[in-house]
């Protein structure tokens, strides 16, 4: 077995911790207009990868999101993908963040709106 299998609480403690340390939703607003991610303050272009990871992140708001789904919706390696929207996320100064979720997947903190 590649990895120890998770108990329930484990899970559930873990979500938890996740849920106390994350910003209230709605605090780091994004928007995504064709290929432009906005904050209040700034922008910055995006590739079509990054737009459609966004995207997807959107459409499921403060749900963990799969590694497999990440790169089927958006057609690139994962985690190259989330390098460079973290890189952007700190160049706009949005505050959003991408959280690691051990065996599950990926969690943005943070609000995608379509623009």
């Amino acid at each position: 077995m590649l990895f120890r299998s998770l108990s329930l609480n484990r899970v559930t403690s873990f979500l938890s911790y996740l849920r106390s340390v994350a910003a209230p939703p709605g605090a780091q607003t994004l928007t995504v207009d064709a290929e432009v991610l906005s904050s209040p303050s700034s922008s910055v272009a995006l590739s079509s990868e990054e737009a459609a990871a966004l995207r997807l992140f959107g459409e499921h708001p403060g749900r963990i999101v799969s590694r497999d789904a990440l790169a089927e919706a958006a057609g690139a390696d994962p985690l190259r993908l989330l390098t460079s929207l973290r890189d952007k996320f700190a160049e706009i100064g949005s505050g959003a963040q991408i959280l690691k979720v051990p065996h599950m997947g990926y969690r943005l903190v943070g609000t995608v709106r379509a623009g």
